[in-house]
């Protein structure tokens, strides 16, 4: 009977001491989608996720240039994480060209959000009437974009909103600056697709008659990270694009939000640990000293 009670308890030992090594479980990072966790409860076209911009404010206007045709705003969120942005134009205002910077035309439209003007409605708008246009965003850290919105045209309206969404990976050269590419040639230059989106249901969630996407699936669930994103009115010369000359062509948006999360980090054991072996390889060591011991 001894022998069998000494037998329980050094098992029962073992198990506890696996229990005690073994690395607690914690709490799994998560992320806000577009609807934004505790801001879900208000109807909104704004993404309002983990860390967000709305575009609509009017703290954030056209007067808050920084330097070199780029502009900088504050997000809406608790971290107060700022993101440069700067608007991009083909240099051919029939289509084509090499890609000009033309945050001299960035405008903050109030409600509607941003636009890239070239004349009268809608061509001050984010578009592809002639010339293809896109809006970059540079980031303080990497980060995955995983919501936009817009704030026009009315879902209603009848004009087309496909979009492209870029990120940069860098490879190829040393620098994201598009200036003097076609839309063709980014790719060389580290550019990617994330995804491409056209106006149809399937894609945007319409809310107060705006539209708000969710690329989170080609982007965080990818994990796909970068310091610089483009958002852009649906380019068929992007690289990597398959949706089809149907959808080029007039497409027209102003930008009323964005939405992001960080990489996640793993963090280190406590205290500066070394890391606890693993329970299998704890049991395997305890089943080889009870057979030393009752063998």
């Amino acid at each position: 009977m001894l022998h069998i009670f000494n037998k329980f308890k050094i098992a029962s030992a073992l198990s506890l001491s696996i229990f005690a090594l073994s690395p607690q479980v914690s709490n799994a990072t998560t992320h806000s989608s577009c609807n934004g966790g505790s801001q879900s409860s208000t109807a909104s076209a704004i993404c309002e996720g983990d860390v967000w911009w709305d575009f609509r404010t009017s703290n954030n206007t056209y007067a808050s240039t920084v330097t070199g045709g780029t502009y900088e705003y504050t997000s809406e969120d608790t971290t107060n994480t700022q993101v440069t942005i700067s608007g991009w134009s083909e240099s051919n205002s029939n289509g084509g060209g090499t890609l000009t910077n033309a945050s001299n035309q960035l405008v903050h439209w109030g409600q509607n959000g941003l636009g890239i003007y070239e004349s009268n409605s809608p061509n001050h708008a984010v578009d592809s009437s002639g010339a293809d246009e896109f809006i970059l965003f540079t980031f303080e850290e990497e980060v995955s974009l995983i919501c936009y919105s817009f704030g026009w045209p009315d879902a209603n309206g009848g004009v087309d909103y496909d979009s492209t969404l870029g990120y940069w990976d860098g490879s190829g050269s040393n620098t994201p600056d598009p200036a003097g590419l076609t839309i063709g040639q980014l790719g060389s230059e580290g550019w990617k697709l994330a995804g491409e989106y056209t106006n149809n249901p399937q894609d945007y969630t319409i809310v107060n008659n705006d539209a708000r996407l969710d690329a989170s699936a080609d982007t965080v669930d990818q994990e796909i990270y970068s310091r610089y994103w483009i958002v852009g009115a649906y380019m068929t010369q992007f690289p990597g694009s398959t949706l089809g000359s149907n959808y080029a062509g007039n497409d027209y948006f102003k930008l009323a939000s964005v939405s992001v999360v960080t990489r996640p980090n793993t963090p280190p054991p406590p205290g500066g640990e070394v890391p606890t072996p693993a329970p299998l390889a704890l049991m395997a060591a305890g089943l080889f000293l009870l057979r030393k011991k009752f063998v």
